[in-house]
Protein backbone atom coordinates (compact mmCIF):
# COMPACT_ATOMS: atom_id res chain seq x y z
CA UNK A 1 0.00 0.00 0.00
CA UNK A 2 1.48 2.89 -1.11
CA UNK A 3 2.18 6.46 1.80
CA UNK A 4 -0.52 8.07 2.52
CA UNK A 5 -1.65 10.90 0.19
CA UNK A 6 -1.22 14.31 1.60
CA UNK A 7 -3.54 17.54 0.57
CA UNK A 8 -1.35 18.42 -2.29
CA UNK A 9 0.34 15.08 -3.27
CA UNK A 10 -0.19 12.87 -6.42
CA UNK A 11 0.45 9.40 -6.94
CA UNK A 12 3.55 8.54 -9.19
CA UNK A 13 2.69 4.69 -9.53
CA UNK A 14 4.85 3.90 -6.24
CA UNK A 15 4.26 6.33 -3.79
CA UNK A 16 2.93 9.97 -3.12
CA UNK A 17 4.75 12.74 -3.94
CA UNK A 18 4.51 16.45 -3.38
CA UNK A 19 2.06 17.90 -6.70
CA UNK A 20 4.93 20.43 -7.29
CA UNK A 21 5.38 22.61 -10.52
CA UNK A 22 9.24 24.64 -10.34
CA UNK A 23 9.12 27.50 -13.70
CA UNK A 24 12.87 27.97 -14.33
CA UNK A 25 14.18 29.62 -17.73
CA UNK A 26 10.57 29.11 -19.21
CA UNK A 27 10.30 25.78 -18.57
CA UNK A 28 8.72 23.69 -15.82
CA UNK A 29 9.98 20.64 -13.38
CA UNK A 30 7.54 18.60 -12.54
CA UNK A 31 7.37 15.27 -10.91
CA UNK A 32 7.39 12.21 -12.77
CA UNK A 33 4.14 10.14 -12.30
CA UNK A 34 4.84 7.17 -14.56
CA UNK A 35 7.34 5.32 -12.29
CA UNK A 36 5.61 1.91 -12.47
CA UNK A 37 5.00 -0.59 -10.07
CA UNK A 38 8.20 -1.23 -8.87
CA UNK A 39 11.14 0.90 -7.75
CA UNK A 40 13.86 1.67 -10.24
CA UNK A 41 17.99 0.49 -9.42
CA UNK A 42 20.27 2.93 -10.09
CA UNK A 43 23.65 2.72 -9.44
CA UNK A 44 22.62 0.35 -6.49
CA UNK A 45 19.95 2.58 -5.13
CA UNK A 46 16.45 2.14 -4.88
CA UNK A 47 14.53 5.27 -6.52
CA UNK A 48 10.74 5.45 -6.47
CA UNK A 49 10.47 9.37 -7.67
CA UNK A 50 12.12 11.63 -10.00
CA UNK A 51 11.19 14.68 -11.90
CA UNK A 52 10.55 15.74 -15.93
CA UNK A 53 10.94 19.40 -17.88
CA UNK A 54 8.29 20.37 -19.78
CA UNK A 55 7.08 23.16 -21.92
CA UNK A 56 3.28 23.36 -22.60
CA UNK A 57 2.83 19.75 -20.80
CA UNK A 58 5.06 18.06 -23.25
CA UNK A 59 8.30 16.79 -21.90
CA UNK A 60 11.09 18.18 -23.81
CA UNK A 61 14.29 16.58 -22.81
CA UNK A 62 16.51 14.60 -25.54
CA UNK A 63 16.15 11.37 -24.87
CA UNK A 64 12.81 11.66 -22.32
CA UNK A 65 15.27 11.90 -19.97
CA UNK A 66 14.05 12.40 -16.22
CA UNK A 67 15.90 13.17 -13.13
CA UNK A 68 16.46 12.36 -9.49
CA UNK A 69 16.72 16.06 -8.28
CA UNK A 70 15.81 19.44 -9.30
CA UNK A 71 19.14 20.49 -9.42
CA UNK A 72 19.80 18.08 -11.75
CA UNK A 73 16.60 19.39 -14.03
CA UNK A 74 18.13 22.75 -13.41
CA UNK A 75 21.43 22.03 -14.83
CA UNK A 76 19.77 19.64 -17.73
CA UNK A 77 17.89 22.66 -18.44
CA UNK A 78 20.73 24.90 -18.48
CA UNK A 79 22.36 22.94 -21.10
CA UNK A 80 19.92 23.00 -23.64
CA UNK A 81 19.58 26.50 -23.90
CA UNK A 82 23.25 26.47 -23.70
CA UNK A 83 23.14 24.21 -27.23
CA UNK A 84 19.86 26.14 -28.10
CA UNK A 85 17.93 22.96 -28.41
CA UNK A 86 20.39 20.82 -30.51
CA UNK A 87 19.69 17.66 -29.33
CA UNK A 88 23.05 16.23 -30.63
CA UNK A 89 24.90 18.84 -28.74
CA UNK A 90 22.66 18.62 -25.75
CA UNK A 91 24.52 15.52 -24.27
CA UNK A 92 28.20 16.73 -24.32
CA UNK A 93 26.74 20.30 -22.60
CA UNK A 94 24.83 18.08 -19.72
CA UNK A 95 28.21 16.51 -19.12
CA UNK A 96 30.38 20.00 -19.16
CA UNK A 97 28.24 21.49 -17.10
Amino acid sequence: MPASKGQNDVFNGQIYVPDICINYKGYEIRPKLDMGRTPWLVNGRKVDSGFVVVRNLIQVMPGAIWFETVESAHKAIDALIAVNGNVDAFWKAYKRI
